[in-house]
């Protein structure tokens, strides 16, 4: 009958025993090596990002940084509160975006995404124009070094915080109902626009973006 062989999470056995020629050979003496091989191979399929079942995403991070805001004067970077990790903070009043690349692989499968912000303190009312966020991508295939423009995977979806209070604390949104296939020859990202309009203030930060991928 076969023996069957159940890969765990385990500890990385070292050194890895085989049997030595001349031994007499069992289906258990073989089952405990194939065993300590099939675990190591579940412990890499484990930390590594992209390797996990599908249905158990990994999520990934987007944190911002200086290198990904516009090179005009309505974005900025401050500290996140009370964390002090670095954030990304509006100047100005406007309605310019922020993009988070995004490290995926062809084939990884998107099944949500968002990201943890907060309004500035002091809103009379929510802004007319509240912020939100949409998985896109550019398609780098193009010929001639032009700029193909983004062509939107998801979204965008709106900040659903129903009163000041909410919007003004961390929080996080995005969409957690997403099954988009990661295409070859593409550079994703995560597009953030800020809150605009009537009630807009500045100094909203956005703390980090998010993905959950797996396949």
């Amino acid at each position: 009958m076969p023996t069957t062989i159940t890969p765990t999470v385990g500890p990385w056995v070292t050194p890895l025993q085989i049997p030595s020629d001349g031994e007499n050979v069992s289906s258990a003496s073989v089952a405990q090596y194939v065993q300590e091989i099939a675990n190591r191979l579940e412990l890499i399929r484990a930390r590594v990002p992209g390797l996990s079942a599908s249905g158990s995403p990994i999520r990934l991070l987007a944190p911002p940084a200086e290198s990904f805001r516009p090179s005009g004067p309505e974005w900025g970077l401050t500290q996140a509160t009370p964390s002090n990790a670095p954030a990304a903070v509006t100047l100005m009043v406007s309605s310019v975006q922020i993009l988070f690349p995004l490290d995926l692989v062809a084939g990884q499968v998107v099944q949500g995404y968002g990201c943890m912000m907060r309004g500035a303190a002091g809103h009379a009312a929510l802004p007319a124009v509240m912020p939100s966020i949409s998985l896109v991508y550019i398609d780098v295939t193009g010929s001639g070094g032009s700029d193909p423009g983004f062509s939107t995977a998801n979204g965008p979806v709106v900040d659903p915080s129903a009163n000041t209070a909410a919007y003004q604390a961390n929080h996080t949104f995005g969409n957690s109902g997403v099954s988009h296939t990661v295409v070859a020859n593409r550079q994703y990202y995560l597009r953030f626009t800020p809150e605009s309009s009537t009630n807009a203030l500045v100094g909203l930060r956005v703390i980090s973006g998010y993905v959950d991928v797996s396949g």
